[in-house]
This record gives C-alpha cells, sequence and structure tokens, in this order.
C-alpha cells in the first residue's frame, strides 16, 4: 500500500490496539467478581442456596462475559493512516475515509493531555468507531487538523 498514485496517498503508519492496564485491570476485576461468586456457590451446602448462589454467581459473571464479548474482537483490528486519509479494519470490514470526506469527529482528551479521535462521520453517513485503547488516533486528531487548517486561506491564517 506504499503506491503513491494511490487515492489515499502513501503510508505513514500502522496501529494496532495497546494492551494497557486498562484492558487487564477490567479483566481481573470482573474475574474477581466471578471468582466470588463461584466460592458462594461452593460453600453452600443445600439445593435451595445452591439454587441462589448459582443465580447471583451467574449475576457477577456477566460483566464478564459482556466484557469477553466486547473487546476480544477488537484486538485484531488495525489502524493505517496515510497521506490522504486511513483505513481502518476491523471484525465489521474494512473502512476506507479519504480526510477530504471527513464530515464530524468525536475526540477525547487522554489521560496524557492529548485529543485523541474515538469515532469520525462520513459525509455518506458512514460512521467509524474505533476500538477502546486503540494506537494512533491522536495521529488522526493532529492530520485532521493539519487538513482542516490547509484549507484556510493564506491571507487568513
Amino acid at each position: 500500500m506504499k503506491d503513491p498514485s494511490h487515492a489515499l496517498g502513501v503510508e505513514t503508519g500502522v496501529y494496532r490496539v495497546k494492551f494497557g492496564f486498562a484492558y487487564f485491570g477490567m479483566y481481573a476485576l470482573c474475574l474477581a467478581l466471578s471468582g466470588l461468586g463461584i466460592l458462594m456457590f461452593m460453600g453452600v451446602a443445600s439445593v435451595g442456596e445452591k439454587i441462589g448462589a448459582a443465580i447471583f454467581t451467574v449475576f457477577l459473571s456477566l460483566p464478564l462475559v459482556f466484557l469477553v464479548l466486547r473487546t476480544v474482537p477488537a484486538i485484531f483490528d488495525e489502524l493505517r493512516v496515510f497521506e490522504n486519509g486511513f483505513t481502518y479494519k476491523s471484525r465489521k470490514g474494512i473502512a476506507t475515509c479519504l480526510w477530504s470526506q471527513v464530515k464530524d469527529r468525536a475526540g477525547i482528551l487522554d489521560v496524557d493531555n492529548r485529543i485523541k479521535v474515538a469515532s469520525v462521520e462520513k459525509r455518506n453517513k458512514e460512521k467509524i468507531v474505533f476500538a477502546f485503547g486503540m494506537r494512533g488516533l491522536d495521529v488522526i486528531a493532529r492530520e485532521l487538523d493539519k487538513y482542516e487548517f490547509s484549507k484556510i486561506p493564506r491571507r487568513k491564517r
């Protein structure tokens, strides 16, 4: 994809999901809750108490199930940034976006005081939502700012 004649231009970076404390901390907390439910289930003797403990264990395990279903498919997502846009490969397929196609973007201020793009809405109403922990979102924010600044006439800068 380094072909300069390609509409997106030359590739400037490839980014994937970052596995940090936020990922593993959430899993550890949910596993601890599930473990608590299992310990409660193992600690009761009568059938009625076991049924109650089983229901409580299922209730405590739901956050873990939800977390796995939401995050595991996203760990293989890939963001490629080019001179004139980006591609985002997720379980939904490959989304391509030129800087000129961006209608709106939702940004967040990260803990290290950098603006990161959380999602992009294209002019054709297609919305690209990036995975939690995706690297390179600050690069997209910077490139979009640079593109929008380049549209301002020189005499008005």
